[in-house]
């Protein structure tokens, strides 16, 4: 099975988005989303430190917001 693209809820420090996005394949994509302005930005650090930031989309959700929005 190739799934992707992949989802996540949540990524606090980004570890486990980087391990999907490392398993992915070349093109393949990853939607993660948070609602933590503060751990989207650390995750960001780390996605550029581990070289998967171009697979990996963050989307931005607060709880008085119904739905998502793209936070990049």
């Amino acid at each position: 099975m190739h799934a992707h693209p992949l989802a996540q809820v949540g990524v606090f420090t980004g570890y486990s988005s980087i391990a999907m996005a490392l398993a992915l394949p070349a093109g393949g994509r990853l939607v993660a989303c948070d609602r933590d302005p503060k751990a989207m930005a650390l995750a960001r650090q780390y996605w550029e430190l581990a070289g998967v930031a171009g697979k990996v989309r963050l989307w931005w959700a607060a709880l008085h917001v119904s739905g998502w929005r793209r936070a990049d």
